[in-house]
């Protein structure tokens, strides 16, 4: 017996000094930029917004990261789909956004492409969506393909979420022969 009670003894006396030393574990931040502050984690989800029971937007992307302490939620490989009475108004594909909850805008990053339901395309490498006044804004490069062919660029654009009206600041066009 009292064998057994020195075994016990010594197991946990090593159990006790072993429990105040560090192991060689330690957590490893893959993306260390994308995970700081985080509070949420989301991969591979589906949200949708409504304002007064219609149906504003709803958005797929890989990953998410949101910060609460300063409102930003950081989304990476996105589509969002925008509505106008239940149907699509356009469809915005990027690598990153960030949304700012506290300032009311989204800010696409990194191949953005708008698509609207009459057939303009708007290429960028950034972005600025405005939630209240419905804008899209860049001071970056930028391409609209219209449906007919032609193209027009320039450097920078204030537009609304449809690309029906649109400036473009320091534009040129490009009408394809037929």
């Amino acid at each position: 017996m009292k064998r057994h009670a020195k075994i016990v003894l010594t197991t946990i006396i090593l159990v006790f000094f072993q429990c105040g030393k560090k192991t060689g574990f330690y957590p490893v931040k893959a993306q260390p930029e994308l995970l700081e502050g985080s509070d949420v984690i989301i991969s591979n989800f589906h949200a949708t917004s409504y304002k007064e029971q219609s149906l504003e937007w709803d958005m797929q992307a890989k990953k998410s990261y949101t910060i609460q302490d300063t409102g930003l939620t950081h989304v990476y490989h996105f589509t969002i789909h925008f509505y106008d009475n239940g149907q699509i108004a356009n469809t915005i594909t990027a690598e990153k956004g960030i949304f700012d909850s506290s300032a009311g805008k989204f800010i696409l990053k990194n191949n953005v492409l708008v698509q609207s339901a009459n057939g303009r395309k708007l290429t960028t490498s950034e972005l600025t969506w405005y939630e209240k006044s419905q804008v899209l804004f860049t001071d970056k490069p930028v391409q609209i393909e219209l449906p007919e062919g032609d193209i027009i660029s320039g450097i920078g654009l204030k537009a609304d979420k449809k690309i029906n009206r649109y400036e473009l600041y320091q534009g040129h066009g490009f009408h394809p022969p037929e």
